[in-house]
Protein backbone atom coordinates (compact mmCIF):
# COMPACT_ATOMS: atom_id res chain seq x y z
CA UNK A 1 0.00 0.00 0.00
CA UNK A 2 1.42 3.38 -1.02
CA UNK A 3 1.71 6.39 1.31
CA UNK A 4 -1.11 8.14 -0.55
CA UNK A 5 -3.39 5.12 -0.17
CA UNK A 6 -2.65 4.94 3.57
CA UNK A 7 -3.43 8.64 3.95
CA UNK A 8 -6.69 8.26 2.03
CA UNK A 9 -7.70 5.27 4.14
CA UNK A 10 -6.79 7.11 7.35
CA UNK A 11 -8.74 10.20 6.29
CA UNK A 12 -11.79 8.10 5.43
CA UNK A 13 -11.62 6.46 8.86
CA UNK A 14 -11.33 9.87 10.55
CA UNK A 15 -14.36 11.18 8.65
CA UNK A 16 -16.34 8.12 9.78
CA UNK A 17 -15.27 8.63 13.42
CA UNK A 18 -16.39 12.27 13.26
CA UNK A 19 -19.70 11.24 11.71
CA UNK A 20 -20.73 8.56 14.22
CA UNK A 21 -21.54 10.62 17.40
CA UNK A 22 -24.08 13.00 15.82
CA UNK A 23 -25.52 10.26 13.62
CA UNK A 24 -26.08 8.03 16.66
CA UNK A 25 -27.65 10.74 18.81
CA UNK A 26 -29.73 12.03 15.91
CA UNK A 27 -31.14 8.56 15.24
CA UNK A 28 -31.85 7.81 18.90
CA UNK A 29 -33.41 11.17 19.81
CA UNK A 30 -34.91 12.37 16.51
CA UNK A 31 -38.46 12.27 17.87
CA UNK A 32 -37.57 14.19 21.05
CA UNK A 33 -35.65 16.78 19.02
CA UNK A 34 -38.63 17.30 16.72
CA UNK A 35 -41.06 17.48 19.62
CA UNK A 36 -39.20 19.80 21.99
CA UNK A 37 -36.53 21.76 20.12
CA UNK A 38 -38.16 22.91 16.91
CA UNK A 39 -39.37 26.35 17.94
CA UNK A 40 -38.50 29.94 17.08
CA UNK A 41 -37.32 30.58 20.64
CA UNK A 42 -34.87 27.67 20.57
CA UNK A 43 -33.50 28.67 17.16
CA UNK A 44 -33.03 32.30 18.23
CA UNK A 45 -31.35 31.30 21.49
CA UNK A 46 -29.05 28.88 19.63
CA UNK A 47 -28.06 31.64 17.21
CA UNK A 48 -27.26 34.02 20.05
CA UNK A 49 -25.43 31.51 22.27
CA UNK A 50 -23.55 30.09 19.30
CA UNK A 51 -22.29 33.54 18.38
CA UNK A 52 -21.07 34.15 21.91
CA UNK A 53 -19.32 30.76 22.00
CA UNK A 54 -17.52 31.58 18.75
CA UNK A 55 -16.30 34.93 20.10
CA UNK A 56 -15.07 33.33 23.33
CA UNK A 57 -13.36 30.51 21.44
CA UNK A 58 -11.69 32.91 19.01
CA UNK A 59 -10.38 34.91 21.96
CA UNK A 60 -9.20 32.01 24.11
CA UNK A 61 -7.86 29.58 21.52
CA UNK A 62 -4.24 30.17 20.49
CA UNK A 63 -3.66 31.66 17.08
CA UNK A 64 -3.17 28.69 14.76
CA UNK A 65 0.07 28.11 12.96
CA UNK A 66 0.25 28.24 9.18
CA UNK A 67 -1.71 25.33 7.73
CA UNK A 68 0.37 22.41 6.44
CA UNK A 69 -0.39 20.87 3.08
CA UNK A 70 -1.03 17.42 4.63
CA UNK A 71 -2.73 18.60 7.83
CA UNK A 72 -6.18 17.25 6.89
CA UNK A 73 -4.91 13.85 5.78
CA UNK A 74 -2.95 13.53 9.04
CA UNK A 75 -6.02 13.96 11.27
CA UNK A 76 -6.16 11.11 13.79
CA UNK A 77 -9.09 9.49 15.53
CA UNK A 78 -8.82 11.62 18.69
CA UNK A 79 -9.06 14.86 16.70
CA UNK A 80 -11.85 13.39 14.60
CA UNK A 81 -13.76 12.32 17.71
CA UNK A 82 -13.45 15.82 19.20
CA UNK A 83 -14.89 17.28 16.00
CA UNK A 84 -17.62 14.64 15.96
CA UNK A 85 -18.66 15.42 19.52
CA UNK A 86 -18.84 19.12 18.68
CA UNK A 87 -21.03 18.27 15.69
CA UNK A 88 -23.59 16.85 18.13
CA UNK A 89 -24.46 20.42 19.17
CA UNK A 90 -25.74 20.94 15.62
CA UNK A 91 -28.69 18.67 16.49
CA UNK A 92 -30.08 21.73 18.27
CA UNK A 93 -32.02 23.75 15.65
CA UNK A 94 -30.32 27.06 14.97
CA UNK A 95 -26.84 25.67 15.61
CA UNK A 96 -24.61 25.71 12.54
CA UNK A 97 -23.18 22.26 11.80
CA UNK A 98 -20.23 23.71 9.90
CA UNK A 99 -19.35 26.25 12.58
CA UNK A 100 -19.66 23.59 15.29
CA UNK A 101 -17.24 21.28 13.48
CA UNK A 102 -14.85 24.11 12.58
CA UNK A 103 -14.70 25.11 16.23
CA UNK A 104 -14.21 21.46 17.12
CA UNK A 105 -11.22 21.34 14.82
CA UNK A 106 -9.79 24.50 16.35
CA UNK A 107 -10.26 23.10 19.87
CA UNK A 108 -8.39 19.98 18.71
CA UNK A 109 -5.49 22.15 17.51
CA UNK A 110 -6.13 22.36 13.76
CA UNK A 111 -5.65 25.49 11.72
CA UNK A 112 -8.68 27.42 10.46
CA UNK A 113 -8.10 26.09 6.93
CA UNK A 114 -7.79 22.44 7.97
CA UNK A 115 -10.81 22.73 10.30
CA UNK A 116 -12.91 24.17 7.48
CA UNK A 117 -11.82 21.57 4.93
CA UNK A 118 -12.43 18.67 7.32
CA UNK A 119 -15.80 20.16 8.32
CA UNK A 120 -16.80 20.12 4.64
CA UNK A 121 -15.75 16.47 4.24
CA UNK A 122 -17.65 15.41 7.37
CA UNK A 123 -20.63 17.42 6.15
CA UNK A 124 -20.68 15.51 2.86
CA UNK A 125 -21.08 12.23 4.73
CA UNK A 126 -23.45 13.61 7.38
CA UNK A 127 -25.82 15.36 4.97
CA UNK A 128 -25.69 12.49 2.45
CA UNK A 129 -26.58 9.98 5.16
CA UNK A 130 -29.40 12.23 6.40
CA UNK A 131 -30.75 12.53 2.84
CA UNK A 132 -30.63 8.77 2.29
CA UNK A 133 -32.41 8.18 5.61
CA UNK A 134 -35.07 10.74 4.68
CA UNK A 135 -35.63 9.07 1.30
CA UNK A 136 -35.85 5.66 2.93
CA UNK A 137 -38.37 6.90 5.51
CA UNK A 138 -40.59 8.37 2.80
CA UNK A 139 -40.76 5.03 0.99
CA UNK A 140 -43.08 4.96 -2.05
CA UNK A 141 -44.12 8.58 -1.41
CA UNK A 142 -40.59 9.74 -2.29
CA UNK A 143 -41.30 10.39 -5.97
CA UNK A 144 -44.43 12.38 -5.08
CA UNK A 145 -42.70 14.57 -2.50
CA UNK A 146 -39.48 14.98 -4.51
CA UNK A 147 -40.04 14.50 -8.26
CA UNK A 148 -36.94 13.05 -9.94
CA UNK A 149 -36.34 15.95 -12.34
CA UNK A 150 -36.41 18.89 -9.91
CA UNK A 151 -34.64 16.83 -7.23
CA UNK A 152 -31.77 15.99 -9.61
CA UNK A 153 -31.36 19.62 -10.64
CA UNK A 154 -31.40 20.66 -6.98
CA UNK A 155 -28.68 18.13 -6.10
CA UNK A 156 -26.42 19.28 -8.93
CA UNK A 157 -26.84 22.97 -8.09
CA UNK A 158 -26.28 22.26 -4.38
CA UNK A 159 -23.10 20.28 -5.10
CA UNK A 160 -21.63 23.01 -7.32
CA UNK A 161 -22.56 25.74 -4.85
CA UNK A 162 -21.05 23.78 -1.97
CA UNK A 163 -17.69 23.29 -3.68
CA UNK A 164 -17.48 26.95 -4.71
CA UNK A 165 -18.55 28.13 -1.26
CA UNK A 166 -16.10 25.98 0.67
CA UNK A 167 -13.20 27.19 -1.47
CA UNK A 168 -14.11 30.78 -0.64
CA UNK A 169 -14.81 29.94 3.00
CA UNK A 170 -11.44 28.24 3.55
CA UNK A 171 -9.64 31.33 2.28
CA UNK A 172 -11.80 33.78 4.22
CA UNK A 173 -11.67 31.95 7.54
CA UNK A 174 -7.92 31.45 7.21
CA UNK A 175 -7.43 35.21 6.84
CA UNK A 176 -10.19 36.68 9.01
CA UNK A 177 -11.28 34.00 11.47
CA UNK A 178 -14.89 33.37 12.54
CA UNK A 179 -15.66 36.71 14.17
CA UNK A 180 -17.96 38.04 11.45
CA UNK A 181 -20.12 34.91 11.62
CA UNK A 182 -20.33 35.27 15.40
CA UNK A 183 -21.60 38.86 15.21
CA UNK A 184 -24.09 37.90 12.50
CA UNK A 185 -25.52 35.15 14.71
CA UNK A 186 -25.66 37.44 17.75
CA UNK A 187 -27.42 40.18 15.79
CA UNK A 188 -29.94 37.83 14.19
CA UNK A 189 -30.66 35.83 17.36
CA UNK A 190 -30.96 39.00 19.45
CA UNK A 191 -33.30 40.60 16.92
CA UNK A 192 -35.58 37.55 16.87
CA UNK A 193 -35.72 37.34 20.67
CA UNK A 194 -36.41 41.07 20.91
CA UNK A 195 -39.23 40.76 18.36
CA UNK A 196 -40.76 37.85 20.29
CA UNK A 197 -40.52 39.79 23.56
CA UNK A 198 -42.33 42.78 22.06
CA UNK A 199 -45.18 40.79 20.53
Amino acid sequence: MTRGERQSLGLSASILVAFIPAATLGFLFKDAISAYLFSIEVVAAALLVGGLVILIAEHLLPKPAQAKCDEVSAIGWRTALTIGLCQCFALIPGTSRSLATILGGRVAGLSHAASTEFSFLVGLLTLSAASVYKMWSLGPALTQVYPAGPASVGLIVAAITAFVSVKWLVGYVSRKGLGVFAWYRIALGGAILAFLALK
